[in-house]
């Protein structure tokens, strides 16, 4: 008898949220490469795959070659990527609704008079908040490229690696080694942004002439006048420092939020073009084993 056939699958939006679903459930119809036993199985996620591999008979797959085998692999690549973009995108939305609540409480509660030590206190800490929350963002961002990398996913211009992992080389006596190099807050900003658009197929970059650049910049030099202050007056924050601290995390944000809809359609578009290759590979498996079959003499029954 001929495999077993699996209902068709119904069909999903692709992107329900950020970029999911990326993962595959057990259960999933798939397809059978290769002999009997030891056959590999891969997910089908079209009702044209489906209906292809379901024609295909078992007798016609014992006759498939190897290299028929691995042709369909190559939606294997697509969909390891796919599966590490989610989870590193799902992550860092985790980070920023646990930050943005922060922000949000931090703001009304630095509310008040300038000469009001409790009011200097929460806004203080305002600002020192919103500077770790764009550093842990950068960093995530960061990381997401540097696991691409590690992965295999993902190949970069010489040295930059070693700048998302803030990572320096030298030769001492004829030894190489590594030292920790930190980078500004505002370069791995921008190495952050840059390098998880190309994890996830896209193309994204700070534009460095908007408003929103200059002040980052002058946001920084507020959170370390305050983070480490050198004068009494260093600790004072006004009420403007603290409205333009919530208006640059604001800005920075919806950076994020543009650089999720990058990948988000750079990721559609990967996987709509891998499942445009999977197509023709299998209608060439198909078209393979429908000569196969056709050519294997059929077998009379017994008197």
């Amino acid at each position: 008898s001929g495999p077993r056939r699996t209902a068709r699958p119904r069909r999903q939006a692709l992107f329900e949220n950020w970029v999911a679903p990326l993962h595959f459930e057990r259960g999933v119809p798939s397809f059978r490469v290769g002999a009997t036993k030891g056959a590999t199985r891969f997910p089908c996620h079209t009702s044209t795959c489906h209906e292809a591999s379901c024609r295909m008979s078992r007798r016609a797959q014992i006759h498939m070659g190897p290299e028929q085998g691995e042709s369909v692999k190559i939606q294997k690549g697509v969909k390891d990527r796919l599966d590490s973009i989610k989870s590193s995108l799902n992550e860092l939305s985790e980070i920023l609704t646990i930050l943005s609540k922060e922000t949000e409480f931090l703001q009304g509660s630095a509310k008040g008079s300038d000469t009001t030590e409790q009011t200097q206190f929460w806004r203080r800490t305002h600002v020192r908040q919103v500077g770790a929350s764009i550093e842990s963002v950068s960093y995530s961002l960061r990381r997401m490229a540097i696991d691409a990398v590690g992965s295999g996913f993902l190949e970069l211009e010489p040295g930059a690696l070693q700048l998302l992992q803030e990572r320096r080389y030298s030769l001492d006596k004829g030894t190489i080694k590594s030292r920790t190099a930190f980078n500004r807050v505002e370069e791995n900003v921008i190495l952050g942004f840059r390098y998880a658009a190309k994890a996830g197929y896209g193309d994204f970059e700070i534009d460095t002439s908007k408003k929103f650049w200059s002040d980052l910049l002058l946001f920084i030099t507020l959170r370390n006048r305050v983070t480490h202050p050198k004068s009494l007056a260093d600790l004072h924050v006004s009420e403007e420092d603290h409205q333009f601290t919530t208006a640059v995390f604001t800005s920075f944000v919806e950076q994020g939020f543009l650089l999720f809809q990058n990948v988000k359609a750079s990721t559609k578009k990967a996987w709509e073009e891998e499942q445009e290759r999977l197509k023709k590979a299998l209608d060439g498996i198909t078209q393979f084993a429908d000569k196969a079959q056709s050519k294997t003499p059929k077998q009379e029954a017994p008197d």
